[in-house]
């Protein structure tokens, strides 16, 4: 019983946890990407 309740709140969970990381990721490369373009600066991750 208690492995297939770990089951179900990980699965209800997970999804969130994904794309809170994924909003994170956009914000960072939208964030400091623009800005690298605007200030001269390179952007996000040193590609350009």
């Amino acid at each position: 019983m208690v492995p297939t309740v770990a089951f179900v709140a990980m699965s209800l969970v997970e999804p969130l946890v994904v794309a809170a990381g994924f909003g994170l990721y956009i914000n960072r490369r939208t964030v400091f990407g623009g800005l690298g373009c605007r200030a001269g600066l390179p952007a996000a991750g040193g590609r350009g």
